[in-house]
Protein backbone atom coordinates (compact mmCIF):
# COMPACT_ATOMS: atom_id res chain seq x y z
CA UNK A 1 0.00 0.00 0.00
CA UNK A 2 1.36 3.50 -0.92
CA UNK A 3 2.33 5.56 1.81
CA UNK A 4 -0.05 8.17 2.48
CA UNK A 5 1.55 11.89 2.68
CA UNK A 6 3.21 13.00 5.67
CA UNK A 7 0.04 15.26 6.68
CA UNK A 8 -2.66 12.93 6.51
CA UNK A 9 -2.65 9.10 8.34
CA UNK A 10 -2.55 5.91 5.80
CA UNK A 11 -5.79 5.19 7.08
CA UNK A 12 -6.11 2.14 4.71
CA UNK A 13 -2.73 0.87 6.47
CA UNK A 14 -4.42 1.68 9.62
CA UNK A 15 -7.24 -0.81 9.03
CA UNK A 16 -5.44 -3.72 7.39
CA UNK A 17 -3.06 -3.33 10.80
CA UNK A 18 -5.97 -3.19 12.85
CA UNK A 19 -6.82 -6.26 14.97
CA UNK A 20 -10.13 -8.10 14.54
CA UNK A 21 -12.67 -6.32 16.34
CA UNK A 22 -10.88 -2.99 17.98
CA UNK A 23 -11.19 -1.32 14.59
CA UNK A 24 -13.78 1.23 16.24
CA UNK A 25 -11.70 1.64 19.71
CA UNK A 26 -9.05 2.66 17.88
CA UNK A 27 -10.68 5.85 16.07
CA UNK A 28 -9.90 4.09 12.76
CA UNK A 29 -13.41 3.80 11.39
CA UNK A 30 -13.83 7.90 11.90
CA UNK A 31 -10.39 8.95 9.96
CA UNK A 32 -12.92 9.93 6.88
CA UNK A 33 -15.11 11.73 9.48
CA UNK A 34 -12.22 13.54 11.06
CA UNK A 35 -10.40 14.67 7.87
CA UNK A 36 -13.60 15.86 6.04
CA UNK A 37 -14.41 18.11 9.63
CA UNK A 38 -10.90 19.55 9.31
CA UNK A 39 -11.47 20.66 5.76
CA UNK A 40 -15.03 22.16 5.82
CA UNK A 41 -14.43 23.86 8.83
CA UNK A 42 -11.43 26.13 7.38
CA UNK A 43 -14.38 26.72 4.34
CA UNK A 44 -16.07 30.15 4.67
CA UNK A 45 -20.68 29.88 5.76
CA UNK A 46 -22.30 30.83 2.24
CA UNK A 47 -25.07 33.01 2.11
CA UNK A 48 -27.20 32.17 2.65
CA UNK A 49 -26.82 28.64 3.92
CA UNK A 50 -28.40 25.33 1.95
CA UNK A 51 -31.85 25.03 2.55
CA UNK A 52 -31.89 21.26 3.53
CA UNK A 53 -35.10 18.82 4.47
CA UNK A 54 -34.57 15.49 5.79
CA UNK A 55 -37.65 13.48 4.91
CA UNK A 56 -38.26 10.17 7.90
CA UNK A 57 -34.79 12.00 9.89
CA UNK A 58 -35.74 8.96 12.38
CA UNK A 59 -33.71 9.56 15.42
CA UNK A 60 -31.12 12.49 13.68
CA UNK A 61 -28.93 9.58 12.25
CA UNK A 62 -27.85 11.10 9.40
CA UNK A 63 -27.66 14.64 11.11
CA UNK A 64 -25.26 12.69 13.15
CA UNK A 65 -23.04 11.93 10.14
CA UNK A 66 -23.30 15.34 8.58
CA UNK A 67 -22.64 16.95 11.94
CA UNK A 68 -19.64 14.60 12.39
CA UNK A 69 -18.25 15.96 9.20
CA UNK A 70 -18.67 19.34 9.63
CA UNK A 71 -21.24 19.85 6.93
CA UNK A 72 -23.72 21.25 9.62
CA UNK A 73 -22.63 24.64 9.75
CA UNK A 74 -22.99 24.58 5.71
CA UNK A 75 -26.51 24.00 5.91
CA UNK A 76 -29.84 25.30 7.53
CA UNK A 77 -31.13 21.32 8.38
CA UNK A 78 -34.38 21.25 8.92
CA UNK A 79 -35.52 16.92 9.81
CA UNK A 80 -39.01 15.50 10.06
CA UNK A 81 -40.25 12.30 11.28
CA UNK A 82 -43.74 10.51 11.55
CA UNK A 83 -42.60 9.41 15.00
CA UNK A 84 -43.14 11.74 18.19
CA UNK A 85 -40.87 9.51 19.55
CA UNK A 86 -38.00 10.09 16.85
CA UNK A 87 -38.43 13.37 17.46
CA UNK A 88 -38.05 13.55 20.97
CA UNK A 89 -34.61 11.42 20.55
CA UNK A 90 -33.67 13.89 17.76
CA UNK A 91 -34.08 16.98 19.94
CA UNK A 92 -32.51 15.20 22.77
CA UNK A 93 -29.36 14.26 20.69
CA UNK A 94 -28.78 17.30 18.61
CA UNK A 95 -31.18 20.28 20.83
CA UNK A 96 -29.59 23.00 18.25
CA UNK A 97 -31.20 21.87 15.03
CA UNK A 98 -34.75 21.51 13.94
CA UNK A 99 -36.88 18.45 13.88
CA UNK A 100 -40.45 18.36 13.52
CA UNK A 101 -43.24 15.81 13.23
CA UNK A 102 -44.53 15.48 10.43
CA UNK A 103 -45.85 13.33 7.39
CA UNK A 104 -44.17 12.67 4.26
CA UNK A 105 -47.42 12.15 2.21
CA UNK A 106 -48.33 16.22 3.14
CA UNK A 107 -44.98 18.18 3.38
CA UNK A 108 -46.11 21.23 5.85
CA UNK A 109 -43.32 23.66 3.60
CA UNK A 110 -44.59 26.09 1.07
CA UNK A 111 -43.46 24.78 -2.51
CA UNK A 112 -40.04 24.72 -3.70
CA UNK A 113 -38.70 25.75 -0.31
CA UNK A 114 -35.82 23.76 0.35
CA UNK A 115 -32.44 23.82 -1.72
CA UNK A 116 -31.71 19.79 -0.83
CA UNK A 117 -33.93 16.92 0.27
CA UNK A 118 -32.49 13.99 1.56
CA UNK A 119 -34.83 10.84 2.10
CA UNK A 120 -32.81 7.63 3.35
CA UNK A 121 -34.86 4.22 4.34
CA UNK A 122 -38.13 6.05 3.97
CA UNK A 123 -39.98 4.84 0.37
CA UNK A 124 -39.59 1.17 0.78
CA UNK A 125 -42.20 1.54 4.05
CA UNK A 126 -44.71 2.99 1.86
CA UNK A 127 -47.55 1.64 -0.53
CA UNK A 128 -47.43 2.21 -4.28
CA UNK A 129 -50.14 4.84 -4.10
CA UNK A 130 -48.31 6.61 -1.22
CA UNK A 131 -45.28 6.51 -2.68
CA UNK A 132 -46.62 8.27 -5.69
CA UNK A 133 -47.60 10.52 -2.87
CA UNK A 134 -44.31 11.00 -1.19
CA UNK A 135 -41.81 11.12 -3.87
CA UNK A 136 -44.51 14.12 -5.71
CA UNK A 137 -44.20 16.10 -2.40
CA UNK A 138 -40.80 15.88 -1.43
CA UNK A 139 -40.63 16.79 -5.43
CA UNK A 140 -42.75 20.07 -4.76
CA UNK A 141 -40.94 21.25 -1.66
CA UNK A 142 -37.43 20.98 -3.12
CA UNK A 143 -35.82 23.72 -5.75
CA UNK A 144 -32.76 21.92 -6.69
CA UNK A 145 -31.94 18.35 -6.05
CA UNK A 146 -32.62 15.42 -3.94
CA UNK A 147 -30.60 12.90 -2.05
CA UNK A 148 -33.12 9.26 -1.80
CA UNK A 149 -31.38 6.30 -0.16
CA UNK A 150 -33.00 2.70 -0.87
CA UNK A 151 -32.68 -0.24 1.66
CA UNK A 152 -34.18 -2.71 -0.89
CA UNK A 153 -34.30 -2.18 -4.46
CA UNK A 154 -33.41 -4.33 -7.73
CA UNK A 155 -32.59 -3.51 -10.78
CA UNK A 156 -35.24 -5.65 -12.84
CA UNK A 157 -37.51 -5.04 -15.81
CA UNK A 158 -40.99 -5.83 -13.42
CA UNK A 159 -41.09 -4.70 -9.85
CA UNK A 160 -43.16 -7.32 -7.68
CA UNK A 161 -44.83 -5.69 -4.77
CA UNK A 162 -44.86 -7.54 -1.93
CA UNK A 163 -46.71 -6.20 1.04
CA UNK A 164 -45.91 -7.46 4.35
CA UNK A 165 -47.04 -6.75 8.23
CA UNK A 166 -43.60 -7.34 9.82
CA UNK A 167 -39.91 -6.68 9.07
Amino acid sequence: IAQAPDDHPNYLRAVLDEPTGRLLESGVADTFMRIWDGLLGQENLPTPLLAVLEAGCGSANDYRALAACGLVRLVDYTGFDLSAKNIANARLRFPQARFLEGNALAIAAPDRSYDRLIAHDLFEHLSLDALAVAVAECCRVTRDEACLGLFSVAEVPEHIVRPTDEY
